[in-house]
């Protein structure tokens, strides 16, 4: 069977709307292609067609199919949050270990430095230059300190972990709750 397009990838979600959200996370990983033939590959195996027409009127035909089509996505998203969950510890512990050895975490620094200097940035020129920009102009230093901001926002969380501890305790129960129903 062919890759997963946007089409199918939309026709699929209607099935389990798990795929899209699973899909939208892994976007611009090295994962993603993975995990976008691990959904071919399960709707193909589970409904015994490769052509993906056929494939959704069978899954939307039997629902016994359906439902184990379910249980192998949530299967897949229990893994890739497992995978997510680790990558933040060893990050984490990476940190950790660096600041241990007596030295500076430059790397972090630097980061930090960099999203506070452009969202600064941003802010100033939309507060001095308001008048003179175009509409389109504003509307994309707008967008660009958002994504400042947000820079901002995940390394606070990395670094005290309030919102991060909680994120990953929603995870972990959320894997939980997967590993449970097997």
């Amino acid at each position: 069977m062919a890759a997963l397009n946007f089409s199918h990838l939309l026709k699929l979600s209607e099935l389990v709307p798990g795929i899209f959200t699973l899909v939208q996370k892994s976007e611009g990983t090295k994962s993603a292609p993975q995990i976008l033939n691990k959904i071919v590959d399960v709707a193909c195996q589970i409904s015994g067609k490769h052509d993906f027409e056929s494939m959704v009127a069978t899954l939307k035909e039997k629902p016994e199919l359906l439902l184990e089509f379910h249980r192998e996505i949530l299967h897949l998203e229990r893994d890739t949050l497992s995978a997510e969950i680790e990558d933040r510890r060893h990050a984490r512990d990476r940190d950790a270990e660096i600041i241990a050895s007596g030295q500076k975490n430059k790397r972090a620094d630097v980061m930090i430095l960099l999203a506070v200097l452009g969202l600064v940035t941003c802010l100033l020129t939309l507060g001095l230059y308001r008048d003179c920009l175009p509409g389109e102009a504003i509307g994309i230093i707008s967008t660009v300190s958002g994504i400042f901001g947000a820079c901002l926002k995940d390394a606070f969380a990395f670094e005290f972990g309030s919102s991060r501890g909680v994120r990953d305790k929603n995870l972990l129960s959320i894997l939980n709750h997967i590993n449970n129903k097997k």
